[in-house]
């Protein structure tokens, strides 16, 4: 009971963390929740791909620079700022080559790649989703000097679709699960799960649309829903294959009864640049 208790209170943190920056529309207080995130994330990741980093300074660089990448993205976007927000970033790429020509040589290849992985994995991903905060700026040019409206909907919208695809793939799954999705990978993952999410997903989607008077038509919706559904369980199975592979049960402990913050954002992590993709040539 303790367990169940300490697992419902940590979650509820986690969600009112992403909820109330977004709800009450301080795109600073967001961008500085979501850079935590991404800061233990690349901890995380680090760990999870054996990216050895025995120098503080160099865990916490690589942290800074993935949660600049996140900002600069949002930053840029929104047309907050120019693309020379980015030039810190390119920089800190050369610095980060350059060292290893003097330290670690003989492991270069291995370390620089991966720590630049985890960048575009966790912050540049998040990136693309910050950008749903600021629909308008989607997909075509601002007027001089404006800057996108800062609105919750889409990405909330987007969020609660991964909710709901969780929520029907854990019900669907415990009662009717029979046919294994990726046994080597995941054995608790079925097709059951996956259907019964994906049923979850498109009804969250054909309600949001039919209540906010949405001009899209319903099969867009559910095509929409699909999308959600199917980059969400890639995004699982994919963290899912990374801690099989390190030995371990979960990301990290940050959050009580759920693991690591990989482990609460793993399907976004892939569900954000899908839903960028799916607005730039279908629209809002």
């Amino acid at each position: 009971m303790k367990a169940v208790l300490i697992r419902s209170l940590s979650g509820l943190v986690y969600m009112a963390l992403i909820i109330l920056p977004v709800v009450l529309r301080e795109p600073a207080l967001f961008l500085a929740v979501f850079a935590v995130f991404i800061v233990l994330g690349l901890r995380e990741f680090a760990s999870l791909v054996n990216l050895n980093r025995t120098r503080p300074l160099r865990a916490f660089m690589d942290g800074l620079f993935g949660a600049f990448l996140f900002a600069a993205i949002f930053l840029y976007g929104s047309d907050r700022m120019d693309v020379t927000i980015f030039i810190p970033y390119i920089f800190y790429v050369l610095y980060t080559m350059v060292r290893s020509l003097y330290s670690d040589r003989h492991k270069a290849g291995s370390d620089n790649s991966r720590t630049f992985m985890g960048h575009l994995y966790i912050a540049a991903t998040l990136g693309l989703g910050s950008l749903l905060l600021v629909p308008e700026s989607i997909g075509r040019e601002l007027a001089v000097g404006e800057v996108a409206d800062f609105t919750p909907h889409y990405f909330l919208f987007v969020f609660v679709l991964i909710w709901l695809n969780d929520t029907g793939a854990f019900i669907a799954g415990s009662l009717f699960g029979k046919h294994t999705l990726f046994k080597v990978i995941s054995p608790k993952k079925t097709w059951e799960g996956f259907i019964g999410g994906l049923l979850f997903t498109v009804a969250g989607a054909l309600l949001a649309g039919h209540y906010s008077g949405s001009a899209k038509h319903p099969m867009e919706l559910v095509f929409f829903a699909l999308l959600v559904t199917a980059m969400a369980t890639w995004g699982d199975l994919y963290e899912s294959n990374l801690k099989r592979n390190a030995g371990v049960k979960d990301s990290g402990h940050i959050i009580p009864g759920h693991g690591g913050i990989l482990d609460r954002l793993d399907s976004a992590l892939f569900v954000f640049p899908a839903v960028y993709l799916f607005i730039l040539i279908f629209g809002l």
